[in-house]
């Protein structure tokens, strides 16, 4: 199974807004989301892209993401939102999602996060193998967001 990581960011009017310009940002505006945990299923792989390629004949379709997500409202404030993983040599593996207002705060929540639960699965997985994507953005004049998504699946109705 391929999974994407894709991230956007994006300025509204409301938060809503701001909300659907970073999954526009991303490519996955167009998608009816379905959020999953943090399972990565055996013989996976993934790739980190700049752009989910969304299709006019996919509009509307279920899409399954692990979904990091941060909306600032207040001016001079950053959100920051973060996925990191780590697989093993079979390709399964774990996600964990982070956001908060400084970007190495994430990264670090993501760090201490995949610890834990690398530990607590008995070290099937090396802490030296963490991966992490994150996006950024401050507000300044109106609403902004942040996502980071791990595009699991997608399928039609």
């Amino acid at each position: 199974m391929e999974i994407e990581i894709v991230k956007g960011i994006g300025r509204g009017v409301t938060s809503k807004s701001a909300f659907d310009a970073a999954l526009f940002d991303a490519g996955i505006a167009n998608y009816n989301l379905i959020l999953l945990s943090s399972i990565i299923p055996p013989n996976s792989t993934i790739t980190v892209k700049t752009k989910h390629g969304f299709c006019d004949d996919k509009y509307g379709y279920r899409l399954y993401v692990v979904l990091a997500r941060m909306n600032q409202i207040e001016i001079g404030k950053r959100a920051s939102a973060g996925i990191g993983w780590v697989q093993n040599g079979t390709g399964q593996g774990v996600f964990v999602e982070h956001f908060a207002e400084d970007e190495n705060d994430v990264c670090e929540q993501i760090k201490i996060s995949l610890g834990e639960m690398i530990r607590r699965r008995g070290n099937i997985f090396n802490i030296s193998d963490i991966k992490y994507l994150t996006s950024s953005i401050l507000c300044y004049e109106v609403p902004v967001c942040a996502i980071v998504a791990a595009i699991i699946k997608n399928e039609g109705w």
